[in-house]
């Protein structure tokens, strides 16, 4: 009798434990392009993570709803199939609670309209978005940028940039992991198509976010390249060997060898045309500018240069003629059940450029105005090696550290030589100037962080403690010559000056954030962060006498050391579900400036106590259809430059003075954007908008004498904004035939300044309507024709009378040709007209005609022969104006001109095996 008991009550006993242990898994699936949008009889599985056996299923009854009771907590694959649908798949994780989740499937139907489907071409799987890269047939030998070219709602401009879905892609992985940095072209541009099993689309979160499992709203659109098994092993790559007339060559080659765990990849690179190397995402990536300034952004830092013009890393826009020569590695390793990561790359190179550039300038006074006219040459040579790891170490299933460790080492020689002619407003001389300098600057920079982040047993519930430095070390040397004539005085003064430049910093970042769980949706963030700054210079200026620089000039000359010491106290409200997340909250903070003057033995103290707000919502209104808002407001410390008391005369002409007394300003930006993609009928809505204000903005007092002499010095104002917005729509047109698309950028600037002691505003906006078609046969033929128009408009309070007015325009056309059996053709013709006013009247029209051919020539069709013609007109011009403020400026430079080489590829693998079927 007493055992019965015992038994009734440890089986009551145990069925109690497990139903108060049980969780609810429900939801409604959907259809969002019918009238009828539930979905009812499809079939909701669940099976257990570990070994794939069957746990429980349902199906969705007539409103679409479906409900699984009694499961056990814990990870399961979900499966939501379908008959009429593609199925639709993830890993999900269930907690010991009521779990409600909604699910949109894609009709089978409108995907056979769409692409010949092999299998299943296209997926959901939570998220993320799917492509069978085999379904989607491209040339022999095509690369990965062709294969994107052939995916439904992927658009690729003739710079490699991508969209998807209308949105643009920031970040290109292999497998997850990064391929030198976050240039997407070079992964694009160098792995082949043929090597790739599936193009993965998603939306990226935060490392914070995918830390304590809510979304902060911070998201990259990120492309992921799944590569196949076998291009795991072995080896394969690719080898581009061209070279023509007038000097022009291109060559590069990469090799890489991938298994599931490690890659390694090598890559070279040497060039005398436009093609020259890595965009600005990967100068950043490899350590960026070492002479840095600041910014406190919501408990970040980030960088900015200073613009002293004994720095420089060289990069190339257009102006000028390179030369070229890269050379660096890659190399990822993952290990404890890939728990463990690192990945590490270095980078060589060196750019030489040679620039002859002609400037008028425009300054406009408040009873008149002033011009020059300037004539450049100007020689650089500039190298650097970039060296950065990322190590991913997992402690415990509740700690890990993320360790990350960047250096660079560079070294630039500059020489120009600038001949000018500065004219009142009645167009009479009034100087003549020869301008020579030349300097040498050597320069390091190291910067290393250490982020502890631990879990704790109640989900969301996390502490992550991060600890950064920053070192910046530059030397610099120059020798100045200068000859200015004044026609009123006619008198000539002479310049013979060296300079030297020692620039030192170090900015400590220490941050703690805490998050706690409020809700199921919802945490608590709090924070605190200390930054410390230092940053010292010293600029020595010396005159030459009796044939040696040894009479120190104090005018130029000044020793300046500048530090502030930010405490930070934070707290945040972050809410998020499938369709929506939102965060509000702010930060407080305490500056503490110390700035001495070590030549004039000056010290000066400042305090100030900093609110930083911040505010996001991002609403997802379905799959592919996101609205979201941002505000946030942060300081912005002046550069040291713009602070050290001190004129810089390296243009005798234009002469800097540093002020001490700037105060730090305050930024406030307020983003807006909505986007909605079609993927049944390929129409897309891309919007954004965005409004910056500042108060105690950086801005200009000048004063120009009647020589023509302008003296300028950085000063806070208030009253400066900025706005700009991106509209963008895109449709299929004659029952899909052709591809359509509508833009429109507008932009609008309101800037204050002093001129000659007098306040002046500058109001300014430029309109930009783009029109674009495209029609696209895979493996036939691609052709678009786009058009934007821009116009440009400026006036200065100070002048009224005096306005800017202008229009240009241009037209591009663009072929690619593939129907001929091993040919392909691809032509480029554009037309760039620039609108003349009273003052810029030179004919800057020009029409660029490009042509290429190749024929693959192997067995294997993995060799490509051709021939690249560039400017066959032989009409290119460097071109720019720009509006700032009072000034406005038009150049025109040297630049790549007509050319023509002969060109080799070959795709190379060893260690390929049968391709597997999905």
């Amino acid at each position: 009798m007493t055992f019965r008991l015992l038994l009734t009550l440890l089986t009551s006993l145990c069925m109690y434990a497990t139903n108060a242990q049980t969780a609810v898994f429900k939801g409604n699936i959907s259809d969002t392009t019918l009238d009828n949008p539930q979905v009812k009889n499809a079939s909701i599985t669940l099976s257990n993570a570990k070994d794939s056996i069957l746990y429980k299923f349902t199906r969705s009854n007539s409103d679409g709803a479906f409900r699984i009771n009694n499961v056990q907590p814990g990870k399961y694959i979900l499966i939501i199939s379908h008959p009429d649908y593609a199925d639709y798949s993830d890993l999900i994780e269930l907690k010991d609670e009521e779990n409600t989740q909604d699910f949109i499937l894609l009709s089978k139907a409108h995907l056979l309209e769409t692409v010949i489907v092999r299998g299943s071409p296209i997926r959901m799987k939570g998220d993320t978005l799917m492509f069978l890269a085999d379904s989607f047939k491209v040339h022999e030998g095509a690369n990965v940028e062709d294969l994107l070219k052939q995916l439904p709602g992927f658009q690729v401009n003739a710079k490699g940039e991508i969209k998807a879905n209308g949105q643009s892609i920031t970040k290109v992985l292999v497998d997850g992991d990064e391929f030198f940095g976050d240039d997407p072209t070079l992964a694009t541009r160098n792995l082949l198509a043929k090597s790739v099993k599936e193009v993965q689309v998603f939306d990226k979160t935060s490392d914070q976010a995918a830390f304590t499992g809510v979304n902060d709203g911070n998201t990259q659109k990120t492309v992921n390249l799944k590569l196949k098994d076998e291009y795991k092993k072995g080896y394969f790559g690719k080898i581009n060997l061209a070279g023509g007339n007038d000097e022009k060559w291109e060559n590069s080659a990469m090799i890489n060898t991938f298994t599931s765990k490690r890659k390694i990849s090598a890559y070279g690179k040497m060039s005398s045309t436009e093609n020259i190397g890595l965009g600005w995402g990967e100068d950043n990536q490899y350590g960026g500018n070492i002479n840095s300034n600041v910014v406190i952004d919501g408990g970040s830092v980030s960088i900015s240069s200073d613009g002293n013009p004994l720095n420089g890393v060289g990069s190339y826009w257009g102006e000028g003629l390179p030369k070229f020569w890269m050379g660096g590695f890659s190399y990822t390793d993952k290990w404890n059940q890939e728990k463990n990561k690192i990945v590490a790359n270095y980078r060589y190179s060196k750019l030489n450029n040679e620039t002859e550039k002609t400037t008028i300038s425009q300054y406009i006074l408040a009873d008149s105005s002033y011009y020059t006219n300037q004539k450049q040459n100007s020689y650089s040579s500039q190298y650097q090696n970039v060296f950065n790891t990322r190590n991913d170490i997992v402690l415990d299933s509740l700690n890990s550290v993320l360790i990350n460790i960047n250096g660079s080492k560079r070294s630039s020689e500059n020489f120009s030589e600038s001949r000018s002619q500065s004219l009142n407003s009645d167009k009479e001389l009034v100087n003549e100037n020869l301008n020579k300098l030349s300097n040498l600057n050597n320069s390091e920079n190291l910067s290393a962080s250490a982020l502890w982040r631990k879990k704790f047993a109640k989900p969301k519930r996390t502490l992550s403690i991060n600890a950064g430095l920053v070192y910046n070390k530059s030397e610099g040397t120059s020798y100045l010559f200068n000859e200015l004539f004044y026609t009123s005085k006619l008198k000539k003064d002479t310049t013979d000056q060296l300079k030297e430049s020692n620039n030192k910093s170090n900015t400590i970042n220490t941050k703690a954030v805490y998050t706690e769980p409020v809700s199921k949706n919802a945490i608590i963030e709090a924070n605190y962060n200390v930054i410390i700054n230092n940053r010292e210079q010293q600029l020595l200026s010396y005159d030459k006498e009796a044939g040696k620089y040894n009479d120190l000039n104090e005018e130029f000359s000044n020793q300046f050391r500048f530090q502030s010491i930010i405490n930070k106290v934070g707290l945040a409200y972050r809410y998020s579900t499938t369709k929506m997340n939102f965060g509000f909250g702010g930060d407080i903070g305490r500056s503490n400036w110390k700035q001495n003057d070590l030549f004039q033995s000056i010290e000066r103290k400042y305090n100030f106590t900093n609110y930083f707000p911040m505010a996001n919502l991002r609403y997802k209104i379905s799959q592919y259809s996101n609205l979201s808002f941002n505000y946030n407001g942060s300081t912005r410390e002046p550069s040291i430059n713009q602070m050290q008391p001190v004129a810089n005369n390296n243009d005798p002409l234009n002469i800097a003075i540093g002020n001490p007394n700037l105060k730090q300003a305050f930024d406030q930006r307020f983003t807006m954007s909505f986007n909605k993609y079609d993927i049944l009928t390929e129409k897309s809505i891309w919007s954004y908008i965005s409004f910056n204000t500042a108060n105690n903005d950086f801005s200009t007092f000048s004063t120009i004498d009647t020589n023509g002499v302008r003296r300028y010095q950085t000063v806070n104002v208030n009253g400066n904004f900025r706005m700009n917005g991106y509209f963008d729509v895109g449709f299929p047109v004659f029952k899909k035939f052709l591809n359509m698309g509508f833009s429109f950028n507008p932009s609008f600037s309101k800037l204050n300044n002093y001129v000659n002691d007098v306040f002046n505003t500058t109001r300014s906006r430029t309109l930009e309507f783009g029109t674009s078609f495209r029609k696209n046969v895979p493996n036939k033929f691609d052709v678009s024709l786009s058009n934007n128009i821009v116009h440009n408009y400026s006036k200065s309070e100070v002048n009224k009378n005096l306005k800017t007015n202008y229009f240009t325009n241009e037209l591009s056309f663009d072929a690619r040709l593939l129907a001929i059996k091993t040919f392909e053709i691809k032509t480029t013709l554009g037309y760039n007209w620039r609108q003349k006013t009273d003052i810029f009247t030179s004919n800057n029209n020009v029409l660029i005609w490009h042509a290429e051919v190749n024929k693959r020539v192997s067995k294997k069709q993995d060799i490509r022969v051709g021939i690249i013609a560039r400017d066959i007109l032989n009409q290119n011009i460097g071109f720019q104006r720009n509006i700032n403020s009072n000034l406005i400026t038009e150049t025109n430079y040297n630049t790549i001109r007509q050319y023509f080489m002969l060109n080799v590829k070959w795709n190379f693998n060893k260690g390929a095996q049968k391709e597997q079927e999905w």
